[in-house]
C-alpha cells in the first residue's frame, strides 16, 4: 500500500493573482519520509520548480538528477539509490505532467493523504485531506503530525 501525496508550488502570474501548480507522489508521502526530504533538500525555489517540471513521481528521493551513465530507470534493481523516479522521465509515461490545482480541491480528494505547499515565502507546508485549515508548516508536522489532524 502506498501513501500518496501532492507536491505543490505558489506561483504569482503577472497579474498578482496566485495559483498552484503540482505533481502527484505515489509513494510514501508521510511527513517522516517525503515531508523530510522535501524539508531537507529542496529549499530552493530553482530546484523546487525543477521537480514540479517533470511531473508526477512514483518515488521521492534527495536528488533529481541521475549520474550521467548511471543506467537509472523505473525498474527497481536499475534505479539510482537517492534519484527521484518519475513516470514520465523514467517510464515514458504520457499525461503525467504538472498541473494546476487549487488547494481547496486538494484538501477534498480522499485519495491524497498529505498535501506539500512551498510557498511564496519559500516556506514548505503540509496539510492532510479535509483538514486545509489546519496547514501547519512542515518542520512542525514533521515532529508531531498529530497537528495535522
Amino acid at each position: 500500500m502506498s501513501t500518496r501525496s501532492y507536491i505543490v508550488i505558489e506561483k504569482k502570474r503577472e497579474s498578482g493573482e496566485k495559483f498552484y501548480e503540482g505533481v502527484y507522489c505515489h509513494s510514501d508521502g508521510y511527513p517522516s519520509h517525503n515531508g523530510q526530504i522535501l524539508f531537507n533538500n529542496y529549499q530552493d525555489r530553482a530546484k523546487v520548480e525543477k521537480l514540479i517540471s517533470l511531473g508526477d513521481l512514483s518515488f521521492l528521493d534527495e536528488r533529481i538528477e541521475p549520474t550521467e551513465g548511471s543506467g537509472h530507470c523505473f525498474e527497481y534493481d536499475k534505479r539510482e539509490k537517492g534519484v527521484c523516479v518519475f513516470y514520465k522521465r523514467d517510464r515514458g509515461e504520457t499525461g503525467v505532467d504538472a498541473k494546476e490545482v487549487t488547494l481547496e480541491g486538494l484538501a477534498c480528494d480522499s485519495w491524497i493523504e498529505y498535501t506539500y505547499v512551498y510557498t511564496l515565502d519559500d516556506e514548505w507546508k503540509v496539510f492532510t485531506p479535509g483538514h486545509l485549515n489546519k496547514m501547519a508548516k512542515l518542520e512542525d508536522a514533521i515532529k508531531n503530525e498529530d497537528i495535522l489532524y
